[in-house]
């Protein structure tokens, strides 16, 4: 990925939906600088989900022409090419894709492979685990845990190794607390390390008040203005 350029640059997106005669996605332009802290909210069916699967590269959604990801434009990408983009990229959809009939550990160590950095996978995905205070789920196989595990899984799988950009889906807000506060914590320890993170939800999260907030609203995409913050002496806010 060329690192001058930002991580996503989409221009006047439209994506139609002939069953229902009308747009999902109407005239969306979005521009995630490297590095950025981006969440995008919207009820359901306002399509979060199909813009998500836009900019991951991982869904089946057709591509629109005026998209940019990583400095490559993709009207003018092969095959070769999406998939040495998909490298840089860790996401995860609202119900994560695993591997179910092997173990947590033996899916963590797959985005390292697709990488090709398979001698730092059993260290990293060990690490997370470890951190996360999830080691008790190493050897057990996929489809013995149970959802919120599963989740959890697919939120570690996009950001294990730090990659250049983070997408989540709706995923976050679907966990217990005592699963999404370690989660979010080292979410934003992959933000500060450098990662560029785009959250897709119904609501903002608390970290979205120091980054950019946008709202899809009946297939158009709005961004918000940010409070301002006032720091106050003794750090408080």
């Amino acid at each position: 990925m060329r690192k001058d350029a930002p991580i996503i640059s989409c221009f006047h997106v439209n994506v139609e939906d002939p069953r229902r005669g009308m747009r999902v996605l109407n005239d969306i332009s979005l521009e995630v600088a490297r590095g950025a802290w981006v969440e995008i909210v919207g009820p359901s069916a306002s399509g979060k989900s199909l813009l998500f699967s836009i900019l991951s590269l991982r869904g089946r959604a057709a591509r629109p022409s005026k998209l940019v990801i990583g400095g490559r434009n993709l009207d003018k990408a092969d095959a070769a090419d999406i998939a040495e983009l998909r490298r840089h990229i860790g996401s995860c959809a609202e119900t994560p894709q695993l591997l179910r009939d092997r173990t947590v550990i033996e899916n963590l160590v797959v985005p390292f492979v697709v990488r090709h950095e398979p001698r730092m996978a059993l260290s990293h995905a060990e690490g997370l685990l470890e951190r996360l205070d999830l080691e008790y789920l190493r050897d057990i196989r996929v489809e013995e845990c149970s959802r919120q595990e599963r989740l959890c899984l697919g939120v570690m799988l996009a950001m294990i190794g730090e990659p250049e950009l983070i997408l989540l889906d709706s995923l976050l807000e679907q966990l217990e607390p005592r699963f999404a506060k370690p989660l979010m914590n080292e979410l934003r320890a992959c933000h500060l390390s450098g990662s560029s993170v785009v959250l897709f939800g119904r609501e903002f999260s608390e970290n979205a008040r120091r980054g950019e907030r946008y709202r899809l609203d009946e297939g158009a995409l709005i961004q918000i203005e940010q409070p301002v913050i006032v720091e106050l002496a003794g750090g408080a806010q």
